[in-house]
């Protein structure tokens, strides 16, 4: 962890996202607690979700076991297209957003909107995924062909499994993907809006008002 920890430090740095002044610090209390908390979490996660389970009759388990229905909930349906075409909408307002305490609240807002849209499409999307992902895996006789089959099967499940996984991995490349964007864009824009043939530049703050005239006064100087 510590090398981890050292690793995306000066990542940072290089990404202009924190000064080189900014020392890493590191201490076992905080990777500790959050060992902790994360097993803690797991454990609680685990005895919720399997407490019914165990003390479930086999008549009831049997019962509950069986294939879920096809047909879609449409007020579900409904309210997931419009909460993606909310999300669209925010994602496209990105693009005319033009300074950076305007445009970050709104990038965290799209990540979202767009997971909340996931996660009410998530059945459809689910099932999109497999009839696309599935066309491979029934070159496998048993294997493949048998996860194809649950996965359509228990499209509800899989969608409420891929949920929590695409607020993450959005969360986590937005975090991490803002600043190299932010920084790639100030760069083309500094290119772009550069015309001169020759710059010229000083070591101290700015170029004197006097070499200034002067250069202005040459011929052929816009």
């Amino acid at each position: 962890m510590p090398t981890l920890a050292y690793w995306l430090h000066s990542k940072f740095i290089d990404f202009k996202a924190i000064p080189d002044t900014l020392e890493l610090t590191f201490s076992f209390v905080p990777f500790t607690a959050a060992v902790g908390a994360s097993l803690l979490g797991a454990w609680v996660a685990a005895r919720i979700s399997a407490r019914r389970t165990a003390r479930i009759r086999p008549a009831e388990a049997l019962s509950e076991a069986s294939m879920e229905q096809r047909h879609f909930a449409w007020g579900q349906l409904g309210v997931g297209m419009l909460v993606l075409a909310f999300g669209i909408g925010v994602v496209v307002l990105l693009g005319f957003l033009r300074t950076e305490p305007a445009s970050q609240p709104v990038t965290f807002l799209s990540v979202v909107v767009l997971a909340v849209a996931v996660s009410l499409l998530g059945p459809v999307i689910a099932r999109i995924a497999v009839a696309v992902l599935g066309i491979p895996l029934k070159f496998s006789r048993v294997g493949g062909h048998l996860a194809t089959a649950n996965a359509r099967a228990n499209a509800k499940r899989m969608a409420a499994a891929v949920t929590p996984l695409v607020l993450l991995i959005g969360m986590a490349c937005t975090v991490l993907f803002v600043q190299t964007t932010m920084g790639d864009a100030a760069s083309a824009q500094a290119k772009a809006g550069n015309k001169a043939d020759w710059v010229v530049s000083s070591n101290g703050p700015g170029v004197p008002a006097g070499a200034t005239d002067a250069l202005r006064a040459l011929p052929g100087v816009t």
